[in-house]
């Protein structure tokens, strides 16, 4: 830290803050809270100017999307990771105004999970600029060289059997350490699938994993004593659902094992036997259930612009919606199909509606109503290529394949649908989805 910034005493609205050896500070129109024994790595002459990472050569980001930035970060001797809220436009600043800042509340929350002994990635500092627009960061330490859930799951990764086979024995422990945890400290995760979940690789053997942590923590559940059973069966069904396709049944009945083993005695959750068989079927249940809400919430995305798809004019007459991104490519690999930003879907769609011709890597197809009658229906139930774009992602949402659409285009006339577009890839696979 700095001679000149003005140290202040922690706030009696984080009265636990000053347990853990966090101090508050103002350096111009910036606002710090800060792990005392990082203050000189993370804020001292030889930092990084936080709020303007594009700018550091040594930062990387390594994921962006809905305002928020994520930046690699080396400081000193270590490694952190920088989570960057931006706060444009006056509804995020109302919602901000109303509710708080997201990153002010997974600060409060990671520092409360690591005072419960909840396995977290360590929560370091939390800053805030008073500008036009404002904005905050959030600075976590990087967690061992760990890597998602997902990576250590990927079928590419192959280390031999002998190998493979005491990684997936050690995974089972190292997740079912973690949930029992969290829910003997009284948190459940909102979100459990495998990208909220690090683990970090043993010291001696790379393959082998040693430790699980939660990321992303902001909404969580906390409570007194243990986790109430319904956010106990959710969290269970959410991680069910996500490892569905990488855990066999003996994987799922050693973990349950293994999880409750590890809950305190006073527990309500059953055990022995009959017990995990119970609690089986019900956490099935509940996996039905989320998974349906989850295509639902996947559902609606094809009614706005976000990640992973756009709504646009491509050309005077013309609305399209495009797909930006393919997720779960886990499932649904299509290497020949990549991710696209929305300006260069704007070129081509808009090239290839003039031309009326496929692109590279496109087929492009075109219906016309044949008469009044037809647009009359085109424009109340939609047009046959919009329905079959709704439909093949909608399959897709709920894992079933379906041949992709990448795009439809309608073009209305006084109002009335009267031709529409469908851009596939040019070369087709059965697999993959959004």
């Amino acid at each position: 830290m700095r001679p000149h910034d003005s140290i202040l005493p922690i706030s009696h609205r984080e009265p636990r803050l000053a347990e853990t050896l966090v101090v508050e500070l103002r350096r111009g129109s910036q606002r710090w809270l800060v792990s005392q024994d990082w203050g000189e790595k993370l804020l001292g002459d030889a930092a990084p100017d936080w709020f303007s990472l594009g700018a550091c050569a040594q930062a990387r980001c390594v994921k962006q999307g809905n305002a928020r930035t994520i930046w690699r970060v080396p400081v000193a001797d270590a490694v952190v990771f920088a989570k960057v809220l931006d706060s444009p436009g006056l509804g995020r600043r109302l919602r901000q105004w109303l509710f708080g800042d997201g990153l002010r509340g997974e600060w409060r929350m990671g520092r409360e999970l690591e005072r419960r002994g909840v396995p977290v990635v360590r929560f370091l500092a939390l800053g805030m600029l008073d500008a036009d627009p404002p904005r905050s960061v959030l600075i976590t330490e990087e967690f061992g060289g760990s890597k998602t859930l997902g990576h250590w799951n990927d079928p590419r990764r192959l280390f031999g059997a002998p190998i493979d086979r005491l990684r997936v024995r050690r995974m089972v422990e190292c997740v079912a350490q973690l949930m029992a945890k969290s829910h003997a400290g009284g948190f459940a995760h909102r979100d459990v699938h495998p990208k909220n979940i690090l683990v970090c690789p043993d010291s001696t053997v790379e393959a082998i994993p040693k430790e699980a942590r939660f990321v992303d923590v902001h909404g969580g559940v906390l409570s007194w004593g243990m986790t109430a059973r319904r956010w106990v069966i959710r969290s269970l069904a959410q991680l069910a659902h996500a490892t569905r396709r990488d855990a066999s049944r003996t994987d799922r009945m050693r973990f349950l094992r293994s999880y409750l083993r590890l809950l305190p005695k006073e527990s309500a959750i059953p055990t022995g036997r009959d017990g995990r068989h119970a609690l089986v079927r019900t956490v099935d249940k509940a996996m039905t259930v989320h998974a349906e809400n989850l295509a639902r919430h996947r559902d609606r995305r094809l009614g706005r612009s976000d990640t992973y798809f756009a709504r646009f004019s491509p050309a005077a007459g013309w609305q399209a919606v495009v797909t930006l991104r393919l997720s779960r490519r886990n499932l649904f690999p299509e290497p020949h199909v990549p991710d696209r930003t929305l300006s260069t879907w704007r070129g081509m769609l808009a090239r290839m509606i003039k031309d009326r011709r496929s692109a590279p890597d496109f087929d492009l197809q075109e219906l016309q109503a044949r008469d009044w009658v037809e647009r009359l229906r085109w424009t109340i139930l939609g047009s046959p290529y919009r329905r079959a774009f709704v439909e093949c992602h909608r399959l897709r949402h709920r894992d079933q394949p379906s041949p992709l659409i990448l795009a439809y285009a309608d073009h209305r006339t006084f109002g009335l649908t009267d031709r529409s577009l469908a851009v596939r890839p040019a070369s087709m696979n059965e697999g993959g989805g959004t």
